[in-house]
């Protein structure tokens, strides 16, 4: 999706100046979650996958594991994520996020866009990650809300996203 821009000083041919006319322009950034909040046309042109996977490239850098797509059944797949944290990752902050395939497979189309709200499963630490988790999608105009299992999120698309 490109972005559109004005630009000034075209001709209609004859020699008038015709002002401002419109024109088209590729988003040229390339994410890196080290750099922070993507520019707005990089936001308005990415897919809501691709900009969900830009909010967990940042909090992996802040030592939140993220994982997407991770096993069918969400119980199981977060007694295997404390374990996993508890014995093989000792640098890790313990926080943890994640959605099953099941999830991700009814959240998703094939061109990465939502067709309904996202569930994020939490590990229940608390108010820093997130704090982090909900900053992290703000960058990328999502959002997300209480859902109706304890330590889960709904993620959709904020209101004021334009696709």
């Amino acid at each position: 999706m490109k972005e559109p821009v004005a630009q000034l000083g075209h001709t209609d041919g004859a020699g008038r100046g015709v002002g401002f006319v419109p024109t088209t322009v590729a988003c040229s950034w390339q994410p890196n979650p080290a750099h922070g909040a993507p520019p707005p046309c990089w936001v308005a042109a990415a897919t809501d996958r691709q900009r969900l996977e830009y909010a967990c490239a940042v909090l992996r850098h802040y030592a939140i594991s993220v994982y997407p797509a991770l096993g069918e059944d969400p119980e199981t797949t977060a007694e295997r994520l404390r374990a996993a944290i508890l014995t093989g990752l000792p640098d890790d902050s313990g926080a943890y996020l994640f959605w099953t395939g099941p999830d991700d497979d009814a959240c998703f189309t094939p061109d990465g866009r939502m067709k309904g709200p996202l569930t994020v499963y939490r590990d229940g630490t608390g108010t820093p990650a997130d704090t982090a988790f909900h900053a992290a999608l703000h960058l990328v105009a999502l959002t997300a809300h209480p859902g109706r299992r304890p330590n889960t999120w709904t993620v959709t698309p904020r209101s004021d996203h334009r696709t």
